[in-house]
């Protein structure tokens, strides 16, 4: 996996997070929120 492909799924997973989690009653859950900045970090 190259690292645009990376950054996509990264960017798709935090466009799902700020779409969709706000209007679930459940808060976000942490390992969601805590992999973006991983993820951002290890590339």
């Amino acid at each position: 996996m190259n690292g645009s492909s990376i950054l996509k799924s990264a960017g798709g997973i935090a466009i799902v997070e700020f779409v969709c989690l706000p209007s679930l009653p459940l808060p976000t859950p942490p390992p969601l929120s805590l992999s973006l900045p991983s993820l951002t970090s290890y590339l």
